[in-house]
């Protein structure tokens, strides 16, 4: 049976299934969960979790009823506040790693694989548009983050609401939901940047280890580029700054929480040393960019033999 030279004529049969792009989209996230070492992470992730809900249990939930019956003075809105930021801050520096890590030995195969076992042109034979597969491949890396980024801080933020005094619990989440709001931004540029990063990487070439070790370059490497922005005043520092994508998804958390010694470099160098929202969210949308065109035009132009 003769192939068509591209494989995308649109499909006139009656079988009816779930979208393609969808289908996609289930077989990378299958295969991403059946990997030894995101299932590992994600344990570690949890192990983590569970540490600081300790830690917030003990700071808020015994702190209020010592307070109740009179074991201790009653610390400051802004004590507790400062407290609270600080645990979330300490908790995504250690999670943000290791879904970076994940998302890295997912991401990594995500076309590279396709690429080496000459999968993706068995799969443009049949009635498949780019489209829908580059949709299928930037859909993985977002639902892998969400047990990973989106839901252990939601859930820290919901247990620390839940251990105030009784009546007192949607009150306190409706004061401190910009905690919540901290959490899913964090999560919407860690699930954006690195989607772009590892699409951009993986269209390129089939060697995933090639894609591990760029990324890493990439991920850990910007921190050069922002300590010499931290020393530049004016567009320039702003824009050196923004080129460290783990901190531009974790900035908020620092914003809230800072450390000291942050405080005596901005003072002294007057330049700040996180990135200002536009620059950070300008790298990381036109990281994404790049990363679904490149991706898309490697589904575009592979070749399909007859």
């Amino acid at each position: 049976m003769a192939v068509y030279a591209r494989g995308y004529r649109p499909y006139e049969g009656t079988f009816k299934s779930a979208p393609v792009a969808y289908s996609i989209f289930a077989e990378g996230a299958r295969m991403a969960l059946a990997r030894k070492g995101v299932r590992r992470i994600g344990y570690l992730i949890a192990l983590v979790f569970c540490g600081y809900a300790g830690i917030l249990y003990f700071q808020f939930g015994l702190a209020e009823t010592g307070e109740r019956m009179g074991g201790g003075a009653a610390a400051t809105v802004l004590e507790q506040l400062f407290s609270l930021n600080a645990r979330f801050r300490e908790f995504h520096n250690v999670s943000s790693l290791l879904a970076m890590i994940a998302a890295v030995l997912v991401g990594s195969s995500l076309i590279a694989d396709d690429l080496r076992t000459r999968a993706l042109s068995l799969y443009l034979v049949r009635p498949l548009r780019p489209r829908d597969y580059m949709l299928g491949k930037v859909m993985i890396i977002p639902a892998l983050m969400v047990p990973m980024m989106l839901l252990p801080g939601l859930l820290l933020w919901l247990l620390v609401g839940l251990w105030q005094p009784p009546g007192e619990t949607w009150t306190w989440l409706s004061d401190n939901v910009d905690v919540a709001q901290r959490v899913i931004k964090y999560y919407v540029a860690g699930s954006i940047s690195l989607t772009g990063l590892l699409l951009l990487l993986s269209s390129q070439t089939p060697r995933r280890g090639l894609v591990m070790g760029l990324s890493a370059v990439v991920l850990f490497g910007g921190m050069f580029p922002r300590f010499v922005g931290m020393r530049i005043q004016g567009v320039w520092g702003d824009r050196l700054r923004a080129l460290d994508i783990p901190n531009n998804f974790t900035r908020e958390f620092k914003m809230a929480a800072p450390r000291n010694w942050e405080n005596r470099v901005l003072d002294r160098h007057e330049a700040g040393i996180h990135p200002e929202p536009i620059d950070a969210w300008l790298v990381m949308l036109l990281l994404l960019a790049v990363g679904l065109f490149l991706a898309w035009r490697r589904a575009r132009t592979v070749e399909v033999g007859e």
